[in-house]
């Protein structure tokens, strides 16, 4: 029995190969996905990560800034409190 000059057994082969063929693509793509739901989990924890990396500079600079502000305060304070020399 032959259909378009393929017998039935040629034309079961070329259907098992192109099974196989979608089979294998179907398999890629669900690896793909689980790949990817894998690097976007790794990159939602890198980023919380840095997160609070961001979080304790930000306080540790706060920290500086206030300290910054009271030496100046200090400082101003301390020249008002020097006597003035002048020259004549």
């Amino acid at each position: 029995m032959e259909f378009l000059g393929i017998t039935f057994f040629q034309w079961s082969i070329f259907s098992f190969l192109a099974l196989m063929v979608i089979a294998g693509l179907l398999l890629l793509h669900f690896l793909l996905i689980q790949e990817f739901v894998k690097q976007n989990r790794a990159q939602e924890s890198r980023i919380k990560a840095m997160q609070r990396q961001v979080d304790i500079e930000m306080g540790r600079t706060m920290g500086l800034t206030s300290k910054n502000e009271r030496l100046r305060k200090f400082k101003m304070a301390s020249r008002n409190l020097e006597p003035e020399f002048k020259s004549e």
